[in-house]
């Protein structure tokens, strides 16, 4: 029987080892999640995760001249001196094949690093929800949906987008433990009653993205069109797969 799924609604309630054996799923749905799956959608060679801004510029003078950019933002907009802001637009075919992306974003990347220690560790979002789907449905080992936040701060589109992949998963068999007669928490729980209330109206969805923390922040730098990039479902069917020397890859 597939392995139950656990959600957590900031990195730092993820207990010490709880991740071993299991799937971590990093969910920065606004929008580090969805960028890195349009970067490798387009054909980059890795995403390499980076906690600070000095780290992406090592990885970048480390590799050979021009197989490298660096990618991501602070407070919603670029890193000066970058080559690639966080917006899933600007990764395109022309301007990151075979490149590796040394990536760092507030809250996604840093979600990354915190959760490096699951047996497989994956990237979730509404943009790549059948493949993840597909990908871990009948797999034995237990699920962790792991919501990115916002500065420490719990964001209603992370939990959003755990929910639609926690109902995709409950389709396919997974169970939550909500029957369990001593359940974790109700994180799953809420997760799927938030997805369920704005995905069963229409316009519902975007709906969610706009009106949540990090939407409202990247209305106020001009960025709505992201947010609707962000908003369709399976816009980018790949499933990112961390390896400790390449970064996010597919597998």
């Amino acid at each position: 029987m597939p392995g139950v799924i656990r959600t957590y609604l900031l990195p730092q309630l993820v207990e010490p080892d709880a991740l071993v054996g299991g799937y971590a799923i990093i969910i920065d749905q606004l929008r580090a999640s969805t960028t890195m799956c349009a970067a490798l959608a387009a054909g980059a060679a890795g995403v390499m995760p980076c906690l600070t801004e000095d780290d992406a510029r090592r990885v970048k003078q480390a590799g050979a001249p021009g197989t490298c950019l660096t990618g991501g933002e602070r407070a919603g907009v670029m890193i000066p001196d970058f080559d690639l802001d966080n917006s899933p637009a600007a990764y395109t075919r022309e301007v990151v094949a075979g490149k590796t992306i040394a990536f760092t974003t507030t809250n996604g990347t840093r979600a990354a690093v915190l959760c490096k220690d699951g047996e497989t560790m994956l990237v979730g979002c509404l943009g790549n929800l059948s493949a993840l789907a597909a990908r871990i449905g009948a797999d034995a080992r237990p699920v962790h949906l792991i919501c990115a936040g916002t500065r420490t701060r719990v964001s209603q589109e992370d939990v959003g987008a755990a929910g639609a992949i926690a109902e995709r998963l409950v389709a396919l068999g997974r169970p939550t433990g909500l029957a369990d007669a001593r359940p974790d928490d109700d994180s799953t729980l809420l997760a799927l009653n938030l997805w369920r209330t704005f995905s069963a109206r229409s316009g519902g969805v975007l709906e969610m993205l706009t009106g949540s923390r990090g939407g409202r922040n990247l209305i106020r730098e001009g960025l709505r069109s992201d947010i609707e990039l962000c908003a369709r479902i399976d816009g980018y069917p790949v499933v990112p797969e961390f390896d400790a020397a390449r970064g996010f890859v597919l597998k």
